[in-house]
This record gives structure tokens, sequence and C-alpha cells, in this order.
């Protein structure tokens, strides 16, 4: 799978848009480490991505469920045991979660 580590501290949508000069997103497998409540997770789904938000933080989770659209599949878990198939992803995306580390 494709690795991309946005870092850059642009708009959010300048991550997004890099991603697509890069990779296709439309229809693709795409985890979103960190996702916190969201806001990139909903990014990607808006381009096609297939999205799993992923969040350490029980409350987070919650609130992302509440927000998302429910085709976004959200869970608890953390970077280092991803609660994913191993090769079920075609992009993992570390937006602002080297926290997580």
């Amino acid at each position: 799978p494709n690795i991309a580590r946005c870092l850059c501290q642009d708009s959010q949508m300048a991550h997004i848009e890099y991603l697509k000069s890069i990779f296709s997103l439309q229809g693709q497998p795409v985890v979103d480490v960190g996702a916190g409540d969201g806001v990139y997770s909903r990014q990607l789904h808006e381009e096609g991505a297939d999205v799993t938000a992923v969040e350490i933080e029980a409350q987070k989770v919650a609130k992302a469920k509440a927000l998302l659209p429910a085709d976004i599949d959200v869970r608890l878990g953390s970077a280092e045991q991803l609660p994913l198939e191993d090769g079920s992803q075609q992009l993992v995306c570390f937006f602002f979660s080297l926290h997580q580390f």
C-alpha cells in the first residue's frame, strides 16, 4: 500500500489536493489514522474514497460517529495495532497525528 504522511501546515484541502495529485482516491480503501472527529475522513470520503477512520480516544470516536456519514467506518484503535486486516487498505494517512506513536 501507499503511505502518505501529510505534515505541512497549509489548509486542510491542500492535503487532500496533494493526495489526489499522486493517488486516485475514487473507490479506494483509505484509512485515516488519528482521525479525531473526522475532518479529513469526511474530505477523503467526499473525494470518493472508502474511508475507515481510526482514533485512539473513545470520546472522539463517539463524536466522529455522530458527525460523519454512516458509510464512513469509525473504529477505536491505535496506530501501533490498527483494527484492520493486513493489506486491506491502499492508502494510510496520518494527518497531524504523529502523537499516536
